[in-house]
């Protein structure tokens, strides 16, 4: 027997544990990190995501009557996790760590069997220092956990690809159809499998690569099909595609633009754009995939309004992916400097890209940095405190109250009180386009008459006419007024 064989295996063996030591040590940190957070509400999409789960698991049907512009994936989720461990909002922000890791093992994966260890485990520490990240991943927002499907699908994709197995492809194209039926806007993945695999001569011959086109798209197409026929059904896509068309007219959010989003990227853009040319000397053909995504996403939203800065990592990820091409520099760097001395001018030049390289790096994260600890103390420590005074006051009244409307649903979620459905999601861009207006509010007021009532993010001039006077109201700072039905 070799007695080499124990160390082989050895040394065969820690690449796959990294692929699981690297996510799982993230997960760990940003989960302690999101349990001694004591922030109220990240994003107002929190509240109106935890709202359409509980309200779905008290027998509300999404769509019918709960009001959602998003795809039914991520709120069923949300609610089964609900039946199981009760309603809260650290066991969901804990969902969305665990996607997130999910995603940076997709990362580690994806780029371990296209472009080896080095450029893996870059790729890792490249996309946990992407802008807003570490915030996504602990925020109850839907486009983290459908970008960690679409990467998932990404490295069934690469295993498909490198073993000609039609199991991986079949895969691939499920996970992206379960993603985009948590967000839809990973349905930009679509172009990119199919002219990167005509485009992949390493794929195989051009009637292999023809053949797993059509697996793929069958495969994607039945798993959309059926995920649809069980959780959707026709009249839900006006709900999925009315709001989102009129938003792009909105006078505020022309000036909400993709240049705008990838603005705190800019050290990262860089990175990829040398990547991208280290990937063509190598001849690294399986670098197509992330490029063609990058390529396609910012040219779609390029003419898009708004795009949030969720969206961005539509762009940067794939960027990230590309950047980690310059962690394979490492035996060129080396080979440069064990020459002789006499290319003094070669090692000067390696040394002064291997410490632009590290500069980029580092204002990235410094940036990244910034940029997450200014999002978290973005809420004051008097609002936090008063939305957590308002909240008490709220379940306080429990008992006697059935429904309570609010155009900030965290409230009533925090309180274990329900809102009406058409009211689980009331975000500004439903309200800016007009599909929740004074009379809209008014006449839920009429319909539900509400025990407690609590409008602190939009001027409703005429219902808080109407609370002023057949409410009696609990004044409190920072705006927060509860209103209680006599």
């Amino acid at each position: 027997m070799n007695p080499m064989t124990p160390t082989l295996l050895r040394e065969k063996a820690f690449p796959e544990h990294l692929s699981y030591l690297l996510p799982l040590l993230f997960v760990a940190l940003v989960g302690l990190f999101c349990w001694r957070l004591p922030n109220f509400e990240f994003s107002p999409d929190e509240g109106g995501n935890l709202m359409k789960a509980a309200l779905l698991n008290h027998g509300y049907p999404l769509y019918a009557e709960i009001w959602s512009d998003q795809p039914p994936l991520f709120t069923r989720l949300l609610a089964f996790l609900f039946r199981v461990v009760g309603p809260g909002v650290l066991a969901a922000r804990l969902l969305v760590v665990f996607f997130s890791g999910c995603l940076l093992w997709g990362a580690f994966q994806f780029l371990r069997v296209t472009n080896g260890i080095p450029a893996a485990v870059g790729g890792v520490l490249l996309i946990a220092c992407l802008p807003h990240y570490v915030t996504l991943s602990f925020s109850v927002m839907i486009g983290l956990p459908a970008l960690a499907l679409a990467v998932l699908s990404l490295a069934a994709f690469a295993h498909g690809r490198r073993r000609r197995r039609l199991g991986f492809l079949a895969l691939s194209a499920a996970l992206l159809a379960l993603s985009a039926f948590i967000k839809g806007f990973t349905l930009t993945l679509l172009p990119v499998f199919v002219v990167g695999l005509l485009l992949d001569r390493e794929a195989g011959s051009l009637r292999q690569r023809m053949t797993m086109i059509l697996v793929w798209g069958a495969v994607f197409a039945g798993a959309a099909l059926v995920t649809a026929w069980l959780l959707m059904d026709l009249s839900s896509l006006r709900l999925l595609l009315n709001p989102h068309v009129a938003a792009r007219d909105v006078p505020l959010y022309q000036k909400i633009t993709l240049d705008k989003a990838l603005k705190p990227a800019r050290y990262l853009l860089v990175l990829a754009v040398a990547g991208v040319g280290m990937a063509w000397s190598r001849r690294h053909t399986a670098a197509i995939y992330p490029a063609l995504w990058a390529v396609v996403t910012t040219l779609i939203l390029s003419f898009h309004r708004p795009v949030w800065f969720h969206q961005a990592l539509l762009v940067t990820l794939p960027a990230a992916m590309l950047a980690s091409e310059i962690f394979n520099a490492g035996p060129w760097l080396r080979a440069r400097f064990a020459g002789p001395w006499s290319g003094w001018r070669t090692k000067k030049a390696a040394l002064a890209l291997g410490l632009v390289g590290l500069v980029l790096i580092g204002a990235q994260i410094r940036r990244t940095y910034s940029s997450a600890e200014h999002w978290v103390k973005d809420e004051s420590q008097a609002e936090r405190l008063e939305d957590m005074r308002l909240t008490s006051l709220m379940a306080q009244r429990a008992k006697a109250t059935r429904w309570v409307v609010t155009d900030r649903p965290m409230y009533a979620f925090r309180a274990g009180l329900l809102v009406p459905p058409e009211m689980a999601v009331l975000s500004h861009k439903r309200v800016s386009v007009g599909l929740s207006h004074g009379q809209w509010m008014m006449g839920c007021l009429m319909r539900y008459q509400p025990e407690q009532v609590a409008l602190v993010c939009f001027p409703w001039p005429e219902a808080k006419s109407y609370l002023d006077a057949n409410y009696a109201s609990l004044p409190g700072r920072e705006g927060r007024t509860l209103f209680l039905k006599p």
